[in-house]
């Protein structure tokens, strides 16, 4: 039981890996040329979502191949994109 809790403990839900995820494109694109501003960044949104960059791409390989949960996630991802330019938070 306990092995399962902590296994539950690192699954990302689909709106907080969507955060991270477009979050850390845009770190990546802002800072293309920087990479330790990259890794700094990357390290501030996993912090900020009590995440790992492991339990972001456990999270991915779970989609697999079914492409209705991989449309849904970028639809999402698309959106919170969207949300963020519109707020200002990014140009």
């Amino acid at each position: 039981m306990l092995i399962a809790l902590s296994c539950n403990k690192n699954k990302l839900s689909e709106d907080v890996a969507v955060k991270v995820y477009v979050e850390k494109i845009v770190v990546e694109e802002k800072y293309a040329t920087q990479p330790d501003s990259i890794k700094f960044y990357n390290g501030k949104i996993f912090s900020k979502y009590n995440t790992s960059e492991e339990a972001l791409k456990m999270f991915m390989n779970d989609l697999g191949y079914k492409s209705e949960l991989w449309n849904s996630f970028f639809k999402k991802a698309d959106e919170y994109l969207i949300q963020l330019k519109k707020d200002r938070v990014i140009d």
